[in-house]
C-alpha cells in the first residue's frame, strides 16, 4: 500500500535519517506530489515524517543510485536506503512542508506536472492510460464481411460488464483498483491442472494512481473471471532498514512469455518468465515462475543485454 503527499512549501529536503541535522539526498519543491509508506515515522523530537517509497526514492534523488544499494542474496534483493521528509517545520520556524495524505482523486495523473525531471518519459505514460470503461462500446460482430478485425479488440475497447459480472475482488481492473498500463496478458494454454479451458495470465503494470505493480491475476474462462494468485507485494522491512523482496519489482512495458514442458507422468508443467521493464528507471533482471505466477525466483540480476523495455521474448517450443 501507499499514499501520495503534495510539497506545499517552496523546497524541502529528502533526508537520509528522521532527523533535522541528517544528511540529505536531494531537495523537493513546492507542487510535486510524493509516493509515500503509509506508515509515519516520529524523531526524538516528536516530528513526524513521511517515508518516502523505493520507487519514489529512486526516481526522485539523482545522488540515489540503487545499483549500489542493492545487497542480493539467492533470489532476494534488499534495498537498504530510506529516504524522509518532514510533514510540518512550523515549530522550526517555517510552515507546514507537505500536505496529505491525498484523496484518490487528487493522485497525479499528469507525470509531467509532477515529477518535471522525467517530463519525456511522464507524456508518454500519460498518454498510454486509457480507461477502457470511457471508451465507445463496439459491437460483437463485425459489421461487414471484411476481415479487419483484430485479436482482443472487443475485449479492450469494450466495457468490462460485457464479460459478465464481476465482483471488486475478481475484477483486476475494479474502481478500487484504479486503471492500468504497460501490463502483460499471456495465455497458458489447457494446463494439466485445470481441464477443458485455456489459462489467461494478466500481470503487473502500472496504475493510473502512480503505482507499478507486481501483483498476478489468472482465469480459467477465457477472461470472464478472474482470480489474485499473487498480491501486490513491495518487500518486507527489516529491522536494518533494508528491504527484503520475494518476487520481481513492480513494473511497466516488460517482457513476458510462456512455456509449457513435459514432467513425470506426461503432465504439462508450464514455465513464465518476467524480463526487464520500466519502473523508477530501466531494469534488466530475469524472473521465472514454475506454478502459474504464484511464487517466483530470480535468474539472473543483470541480463547481459542490458535495461530495456518494451522488450520481447520467447520460449523454445518443448524446452522453455
Amino acid at each position: 500500500d501507499v499514499e501520495w503527499f503534495e510539497v506545499v512549501y517552496t523546497k524541502a529536503f529528502v533526508k537520509k535519517e528522521p532527523r533535522e541535522k541528517a544528511k540529505s539526498w536531494c531537495w523537493v519543491v513546492k507542487n510535486q506530489k510524493l509516493q509515500v509508506y503509509p506508515q509515519r515515522v516520529v524523531d526524538e523530537e516528536g516530528f513526524e515524517w513521511i517515508e518516502l517509497t523505493f520507487r519514489e526514492l529512486w526516481r526522485t534523488c539523482d545522488k540515489y543510485d540503487v545499483s549500489e544499494d542493492l545487497i542480493v542474496s539467492g533470489e532476494h534483493a534488499q534495498g537498504i536506503s530510506r529516504g524522509f521528509v518532514l510533514i510540518d517545520a512550523t515549530a522550526l520556524g517555517l510552515a507546514p512542508l507537505l500536505q496529505g495524505p491525498l484523496r484518490v482523486a487528487d493522485w497525479p495523473l499528469d507525470w509531467s506536472r509532477c515529477f518535471p525531471c522525467v517530463k519525456p518519459l511522464a507524456e508518454s505514460v500519460a498518454n498510454a492510460l486509457i480507461d477502457v470503461t470511457q471508451l465507445p462500446a463496439v459491437t460483437t460482430q463485425p459489421e461487414s464481411s471484411s476481415m479487419e478485425a483484430y485479436l482482443g479488440e472487443g475485449l479492450w475497447r469494450g466495457s468490462l460488464d460485457r464479460l459478465g459480472p464481476m465482483s471488486s475482488t475478481s475484477n483486476p481492473f475494479s474502481a478500487g483498483r484504479s486503471t492500468r498500463s504497460g501490463f502483460r496478458v499471456l495465455c497458458v494454454g489447457h494446463h494439466a491442472e485445470i481441464a477443458h479451458h485455456p489459462v489467461l495470465l494478466l500481470m503487473g503494470g502500472e496504475t493510473s494512481g502512480g503505482l507499478f505493480a507486481n501483483d498476478v491475476w489468472r482465469s480459467e474462462d477465457g477472461g470472464a473471471t478472474w482470480t489474485l494468485v499473487s498480491e501486490q507485494d513491495g518487500g518486507d522491512r527489516q529491522p536494518d532498514g533494508s528491504i527484503r523482496v520475494r518476487k520481481w519489482m513492480g513494473r511497466s512495458s516488460f517482457a513476458a512469455a510462456v512455456g509449457v514442458v513435459a514432467s513425470e507422468g506426461s503432465r504439462l508443467r508450464s514455465v513464465v518468465y518476467v524480463v526487464g521493464g520500466q519502473a523508477a528507471r530501466l531494469l534488466g533482471d530475469v524472473w521465472v515462475s514454475e506454478d502459474l505466477g504464484r511464487t517466483w525466483t530470480r535468474t539472473c540480476a543483470e541480463a547481459p543485454f542490458g535495461r530495456r523495455e518494451r522488450a520481447s521474448v520467447a520460449v523454445c517450443p518443448g524446452c522453455p
